[in-house]
């Protein structure tokens, strides 16, 4: 507590050496109580002083000697014992004392410390890099594994793997990946933009930007979808940043045209050809190499008025014909819904060198046009409605003959008065057209069902009759469209019923035909890939036909089961051109002869004999 003003007083008067004596008994707070006397003797406060700090004090040598035990120590405890004795000896400091070492000890611990502060940090961070390092490795090789399993066409992929890892090695192999991809891209405006997005520091820049101000030109030319008009873009514009574009877009373009022209052949118009070649989008080389025309196939669309003037009117030739048919000969039906190839076929069949048709009787006529139509390289078109050709041939063998009745029917007829008959009618002898009176006659049968692999659904013009009010007819065309699959197993079911089951006793055999197997290529996979097609098209006609042959002894050979044959006429070009190829004709006049009963050229006893053990 501060002294009274009386016990200043007497300090004033009282000696230095007794004033000292106070201080050692704590009646005066040294140097505190001092400070605060007014007009205290300054010289004997400087003796007061000068007695303090030249003798030594007690309490400071215990203090420092309990520290001297521990001052090798670097702990927390000897730090705050010399904190603590300095600040009680670092005013007074009595005679001996050790503020000055216990200082350097303590600035000693503090540096010793700060090292070890140091050190620790300084390990911790090689720990850390150590660790960001072998982390950085595992991450690159995920990326590079990952890089290994990516679909550098794919754009999703691409981006997805800069922003998964944006620091990527492969940052400028994707740049240009995306480049080439937004170039090509089916929508470049975007792709562009996004690609200005993802790089906007990219040496492309400028060309993409150059790209979009460009676009709208090209665009007005690529929806045209016209050649003609991309072709004039490419010369006008060979400057333009959309140029490689327009070129692939061009030759896209041209193999979708060349893929039109092969699908359509017949169909294809000959004046978009001719357009082509003058306008310098296709070269005839280039037709020929793409095997869409040959030398022969241009020459004849070149002079196509002249060529089919010279050929005969094949439905005047139908009206020459007659429906007879050769008895004891086996009838070889051919069904088939309309553009299905059943003509093509047929002509395959008279151009065969193995099989002899007759030019007089019965269909004669239509098989003499057939025959000069196949020589030229042309195809025919629907056969009318309501007509049943009957072809009398001849296979030879040795010791006799083969003879047959090559019966063609008209697709629709096919369709619409047999396998979907308008009347309802189950049995072929109630149906009435000329094709079922042929079924019903007594000759063996051999039936061929056709199928078209191009096509599930024909369109085509059907023409009907309708009477009039007054009992006279008129004529309408009328648009409609079949579906092949359904009516192939509406023939089959027909086929099923008791009511036919006195026809089906007659047929020999009933097996499939694949026309237009040009498409499946020329090479040994072309058969597997006719009956691949047609299992995936008509596999429900297959178990009950199957079951049918079975039941009356069809196609004993094989335990009921239809075989299959491809057929083409050949190799056709565009305009419907061919150049024949008798192969595929060649194995069915073989099939033909193996599978229809031979006729002796003459009776004798060894005849009859071998008649009995056939």
């Amino acid at each position: 507590m501060p002294l009274t003003p009386l016990q200043i007083q007497q300090l004033k008067v009282k000696p230095a050496i007794q004033i000292v004596r106070y201080i050692d008994e704590g009646h005066v707070r040294y140097p505190a109580d001092l400070d605060a006397i007014p007009g205290f003797d300054p010289s004997k406060r400087a003796e007061i002083d000068r007695i303090i700090a030249n003798r030594p004090n007690g309490t400071e040598k215990e203090e420092w000697e309990a520290i001297m035990p521990i001052l090798n120590q670097n702990d927390e405890v000897l730090r705050q014992r010399l904190q603590t004795y300095i600040t009680n000896w670092q005013v007074l400091l009595p005679s001996g004392n050790h503020v000055a070492e216990a200082q350097q000890k303590l600035k000693a611990m503090e540096q010793a410390e700060q090292e070890r502060i140091a050190q620790a940090q300084a390990e911790e961070a090689a720990r850390r890099k150590q660790m960001e390092e072998a982390l950085r490795e595992q991450q690159q090789q995920a990326e590079e594994a990952d890089w290994l399993a990516l679909d550098q066409q794919n754009v999703t992929a691409l981006t997805a793997h800069l922003e998964t890892y944006p620091n990527t090695v492969h940052k400028s192999e994707i740049e240009e990946a995306l480049w080439r991809l937004a170039k090509s891209s089916s929508n470049p405006m975007a792709s562009i933009q996004r690609f200005i997005e993802l790089f906007p520091s990219s040496s492309h820049v400028s060309t993409a930007i150059g790209i979009m101000h460009n676009y709208g030109e090209w665009q007005e030319v690529e929806d045209s979808g016209d050649l003609v008009s991309i072709r004039e873009y490419i010369i006008c514009h060979p400057g333009s940043p959309l140029i490689e574009l327009a070129r692939q877009r061009f030759e896209e373009k041209k193999d979708e045209e060349v893929r039109n022209m092969m699908k359509l052949q017949s169909a294809y118009p000959i004046e978009n050809l001719f357009y082509y070649i003058k306008q310098g989008i296709f070269t005839e080389e280039e037709l020929k190499e793409r095997g869409v025309a040959t030398d022969d196939s241009l020459n004849i669309l070149r002079s196509l008025n002249e060529v089919k003037d010279a050929l005969p009117d094949v439905n005047v030739e139908i009206s020459k014909c007659t429906k007879e048919l050769g008895k004891g000969y086996t009838d070889v039906f051919l069904f088939g819904i309309p553009s299905t190839g059943k003509t093509c076929l047929l002509m395959g069949l008279i151009g065969s060198n193995r099989l002899n048709f007759n030019t007089v009787r019965s269909g004669g006529p239509y098989a003499c046009a057939l025959q000069q139509y196949l020589e030229a390289g042309f195809t025919i078109g629907q056969t009318p409605k309501d007509f049943v050709a009957t072809i009398e041939a001849v296979i030879p063998d040795e010791g006799g003959k083969h003879k047959l009745n090559l019966v063609e029917m008209a697709g629709e007829d096919f369709a619409f008065k047999i396998a979907d008959n308008p009347d309802g009618k189950v049995s072929f002898e109630d149906i009435g057209t000329g094709a079922t009176e042929i079924l019903c006659n007594n000759n063996h049968k051999v039936f061929f069902i056709i199928v078209d692999p191009t096509a599930r659904t024909v369109a085509f013009n059907h023409i009907f009759e309708e009477e009039q009010p007054d009992g006279t007819k008129r004529s309408y065309l009328q648009q409609k469209s079949v579906n092949q699959g359904v009516i192939l197993k509406r023939m089959v079911d027909l086929l099923c019923l008791p009511e036919n089951s006195k026809i089906l006793d007659k047929v020999d055999f009933i097996h499939i035909i694949v026309t237009k197997a040009d498409t499946f290529g020329d090479g040994p996979q072309r058969e597997e890939l006719a009956v691949a097609k047609f299992m995936e098209q008509h596999r429900n006609i297959l178990q009950p036909l199957t079951e049918l042959c079975k039941a009356h002894g069809i196609n004993e050979a094989t335990d009921g089961v239809p075989k299959l044959f491809p057929f083409s006429l050949g190799s056709f070009y565009v305009g419907g051109i061919y150049k024949y190829n008798d192969a595929d004709a060649n194995k069915l006049a073989t099939v033909l002869k193996n599978h229809t009963p031979i006729i002796p050229d003459r009776v004798g006893f060894w005849h009859r004999v071998q008649k009995l053990f056939n």
